[in-house]
């Protein structure tokens, strides 16, 4: 007897091992096409979080822009009604009207400040 073995076990050998790469390979694709698909969502996904963002920032922006529009309006309307007072000879009126506004305006920067060092 000979330790070589036969042809038909060499066939059959060969062939489970083509059957492997088959397999191997199909595997192979099926984890390409799956990181591919993964691929495109997380890329959609940032996409979406990239125009969310832009969209907060568009928003955030024409906010802020409106505040400063009303706070103008707001101070040309004080001002007109204490030109109109001055006009009128009520100078102590208006002394109290400025010492108001300036004891708020420094009340809410303090206020302000106070808030910003707490949530440090």
């Amino acid at each position: 007897m000979s330790d070589s073995p036969d042809k038909k076990d060499l066939a059959k050998f060969f062939e489970v091992q083509d059957k492997e790469l088959d397999f191997r390979f199909k595997e192979l694709e099926y984890q390409y096409n799956d990181l591919q698909s993964n691929k495109e969502v997380i890329l959609a996904t940032i996409n979406a979080e990239k125009e969310d963002r832009q969209d907060d920032r568009r928003f955030e922006e024409g906010e802020s822009t409106k505040k400063y529009y009303s706070l103008i309006a707001i101070l040309i309307i004080i001002c007109i009604f204490i030109v109109i007072l001055i006009y009128q000879g009520q100078a102590t009126m208006v002394e109290k009207i400025v010492e108001i506004f300036v004891t708020a305006g420094l009340g809410a920067i303090a206020g302000y400040g106070f808030a910003k060092s707490k949530s440090k």
